[in-house]
């Protein structure tokens, strides 16, 4: 049987000053395999953030995780 592994599927609009902190608690809990951001339009860094704090964590190839 195959293992089974945990999603998360955030929303994110407009949340520059919090995605960082967001990003880093989600990712250290020891269950999340696979995350999914969805940036519905910000007007403001949310995505410029987020892919920031994910090359932080991950790696340079994060952007197409």
């Amino acid at each position: 049987m195959a293992s089974e592994q945990v999603w998360v599927v955030a929303a994110c609009f407009n949340e520059a000053e919090v995605i960082s902190v967001f990003l880093e608690r989600l990712m250290a809990l020891p269950d999340v395999d696979h995350l999914l951001l969805i940036d519905d339009g910000s007007s403001d860094a949310t995505e410029a953030m987020g892919l920031a704090r994910l090359r932080r964590i991950f790696g340079p190839s994060s952007s197409t995780r």
